[in-house]
């Protein structure tokens, strides 16, 4: 494909249904935005000789490679993971090549760790909050970078004296994530923890104004 600069495998691709787009990771390190045309304009495009791919760079950071990414169809947001332990934010509204960068969510400082890193990405159903399972733990933003909940401060405030800031002393899904799903309510998160067979449920509350600005 010719949008593809340098030939570098596929090693992970989203869809999203509502928009019809789709998310690329190449294994060096690039984010594509790809969309293909619907089945009916299939063999019109072949016998125009036109591609059926259509495809757009939109993040190509060799010193802060992607790892992952995920689409947020109610907001237009395409999220991606860096090998930095950020999550790079860029606006698809268009879906035409123009997908500017919108912001960056960095893990808060004090519990961040240089061996963490980020193995799922996962917006919630409803758009409004994003999931980032790592190597070591998990975090909970909502869609514009704020920090909602982390197993990384329960990890903190548990520790025994002595003990590192990080420590965990709880196992399962707190200490990593290996790959994670919504359930399609968005009040339930299934994740797989890391190292472990064991399949786990979280339950999540959500503000009624998220789906209902008029309560009675």
């Amino acid at each position: 494909m010719s949008w593809i600069k340098e030939k570098s495998p596929v090693v992970q691709m989203v869809f999203d249904k509502p928009t019809s787009l789709f998310a690329w990771i190449t294994r060096d390190g690039k984010a594509y935005a790809v969309r293909r045309p619907p089945a009916q304009q299939h063999q019109t495009e072949l016998k125009k000789g036109q591609k059926l791919w259509k495809g757009w760079l939109f993040h190509d950071k060799p010193e802060d490679k992607a790892i992952c990414g995920c689409i947020n169809a109610r907001f237009s947001l395409i999220a991606v993971a860096c090998e930095s332990g950020a999550i790079d934010v860029y606006v698809a509204k268009d879906y035409s090549g123009n997908i500017p960068f919108s912001h960056r969510i960095l893990p808060p400082r004090e519990e961040y760790r240089p061996d963490s890193r980020v193995t799922q990405l996962a917006y919630s159903p409803d758009g409004y909050a994003l999931f980032v399972g790592t190597t070591s733990g998990w975090y909970l933003w909502s869609v514009y970078g704020h920090l909602l909940a982390s197993s990384f401060i329960f990890n903190i405030s548990t520790s025994n004296p002595g003990e590192s800031n990080g420590s965990s002393t709880s196992g399962g899904y707190v200490d990593g994530v290996l790959d994670c799903c919504w359930a399609a309510t968005g009040l339930h998160l299934l994740a797989l923890a890391q190292g472990s067979p064991l399949l786990y449920s979280l339950p999540f509350a959500r503000s009624v104004v998220t789906s209902c600005y008029n309560p009675v």
